[in-house]
């Protein structure tokens, strides 16, 4: 290439430099470059990253993904990120994941892979960049070894087990976990241990005895970013912002904020825009090497008097301002650019905490620690920490487990809205929905609970309406009478500016129901099957050991 330039007059050199510095520009965009990240004190353990730059699908072009890939890869490398290609194959939608269908590719680019994936599911592409570089440093390597494009994402990488060779490769990785990541930030999933709009319980580390402290959870990107890595960075880890911290330390999601910072600018402020990737990263010092984080797995403390925040951001000169009702700190960095951008936030301190509390649990037959998890909200890892369990698929009957069982609060009377602040919309709701009756054949496979859920009712209620006694007890051919939700039309009143809270709605009716215990129930299974609680039941069957009850024993359940 030298030799080829070396036959050019200067004149002919200057002009293809300037050609080829506007083709750049023209492919990256023109607004402000993005600046380092601040000071660790400003990380906001519940507000990371916003929904609008999480999930901006359209944030970037192929052609700007793979300028980007060029300026942040290495000039000399081997089979670097920015010269990866590799073929792609039909993924039909999965609404949940990825509501759009992805039409396979042969031998393509990574840009345009990461392109494809991110309008297939609904993420930005920066998201995806920022975790893989958070998991595995893959877009700045300049020689990544083959583990870090099979774990490019850290999906299917727990922390008590090996990663699973599944979910192995670029464009499963990409595609599996930009999926989850979705999935993770739908307040309609399962997924409902790190509430959006609530105070939880959040770790340090996977070691139980670093400790946690109730971050309150501000909007859906963020909880999904717990979800995916459930660890907040603690002081230490935020004192040394690029580098190492202390035993204690996670650095996951500390990592793609200040990535997402270095390269895009604000996480939480205005719609990150591509041309943050020609402001090159600072120099690490002493960073680890980032390992694959859990996947499908300090701000200032809260106050009971509501402090406000206001934030000023100029692309000349860049002052934050905070105040509160004992501190005022005043930051300036000057940045290169004659762009000027305002913006102001308002937010509102979120209520004060609940502490979380330790349980002692009895493992009984049928239950895994995933089962455990899900029933006291807290993850398997946490669980397996706890009780220093190195096989996560191993438990025994009689085992006794700790548990950290987040602490829960009742309805804040102090809301805090993610910023920015908008003027706040109250719908007076519809009437309740009408019901109606529908006629189902039970097939091969099929028990109450899955008819129920499939018709969005209760076990009880398909039990009430077809004279059932034993809910275990169904056969292939039998016609079952299904009480359908439907619904009503209805036209919402809306007023605006102010909250008016409608009566509430009248219970159902409860109705009663004789269980027989079957192999591998537990009270907790017969309480989520019948929508009910262990205590509701061990109260109606005078049971003074909930970890203890017997095959072929009859339960009276009351349901609705």
């Amino acid at each position: 290439m030298t030799a080829v330039v070396r036959r050019f007059r200067t004149t002919a050199v200057l002009g293809l430099v300037f050609a080829l510095l506007a083709t750049v520009i023209a492919m990256v965009g023109t607004s402000a470059p993005a600046s380092a990240a601040p000071s660790g004190s400003t990380f906001q353990p519940g507000y990371i990253v916003s929904d609008a730059n999480f999930f901006n699908y359209n944030s970037m072009t192929v052609t700007q993904i793979q300028a980007f890939l060029d300026l942040k890869g290495p000039t000399n490398c081997n089979g670097c990120l920015k010269n990866y290609r590799a073929s792609t194959y039909d993924r039909a939608a999965d609404p949940g994941r990825c509501v759009a269908p992805l039409v396979g590719k042969s031998n393509i680019s990574a840009a345009q892979m990461i392109y494809d994936v991110a309008q297939a599911c609904h993420i930005n592409p920066m998201t995806l960049l920022v975790t893989m570089q958070k998991e595995t440093s893959l877009v700045t390597m300049s020689a990544p070894e083959a583990w870090r494009y099979q774990r490019a994402m850290g999906y299917g990488c727990p922390d008590a087990a090996p990663c699973s060779t599944d979910y192995y490769g670029m464009f499963i990785q990409l595609y599996t976990g930009a999926g989850q990541l979705v999935r993770y930030g739908n307040p309609g999933t399962i997924f409902t241990w790190y509430p959006v709009g609530a105070w939880t319980a959040v770790r340090y580390s996977p070691n139980a005895a670093c400790g946690s402290s109730a971050v309150y959870i501000q909007n859906r990107a963020t909880a999904a970013l717990y979800y995916y890595t459930p660890y907040q960075p603690n002081p230490a880890a935020l004192t040394n912002l690029y580098g190492t911290g202390d035993s204690c330390s996670a650095y996951g999601n500390r990592n793609f904020w200040r990535t997402w910072w270095d390269w895009f600018g604000d996480p939480t402020g205005a719609l990150a825009t591509p041309t943050a990737s020609v402001t090159p990263s600072p120099s690490p010092s002493a960073s680890p090497s980032p390992s694959p984080s859990a996947s499908p797995s300090p701000s200032p403390s809260p106050s009971a008097t509501p402090a406000t925040t206001t934030s000023t951001t100029t692309s000349t000169t860049t002052t934050s301002t905070t105040t509160s009702t004992t501190t005022t700190s005043t930051t300036t960095t000057t940045a290169p650019t004659t762009t000027t951008t305002t913006s102001t936030t308002t937010t509102t301190a979120p209520p004060a905490p609940p502490a979380p509390t330790v349980i002692t649990y009895t493992v009984v037959p049928g239950d895994t620690l995933s089962k455990i998890a899900a029933r006291y909200k807290t993850t398997v890892a946490a669980i397996a920490a706890d009780n220093a369990i190195k096989n996560v698929s191993l438990i025994y009957v009689g085992q006794k487990l700790k548990i950290t069982v987040p602490g829960t609060t009742s309805t804040p009377t102090t809301t805090t809205p993610p910023p920015p602040v908008s003027t706040p919309t109250t719908t007076t709701p519809p009437p309740p929905a009408t019901t109606t009756t529908v006629t189902y054949t039970v097939v091969a496979g099929d028990t109450l609970y899955k008819i129920a859920a499939k018709f969005h009712t209760t076990v009880a209620a398909i039990a009430s309406a077809n004279g059932i006694t034993n809910a275990n007890l169904i056969r292939v051919g039998q016609k079952l009478k299904i009480p359908a939700s439907g619904s009503t039309t209805t036209t919402a009143t809306t007023t605006t500016g102010t909250t008016t809270t409608p009566p509430p709605a009248a219970p159902p009716a409860a109705s009663t129901v004789t269980y027989t215990v079957v192999v591998g129930d537990t009270l907790g299974k017969i309480a989520a099957k019948f929508h009910t609680t262990v205590t509701a039941i061990a109260l109606a069957n005078k049971i003074k050991n909930v970890n203890l009850i017997v095959v072929g024993q009859k339960l009276t359940i009351t349901t609705g």
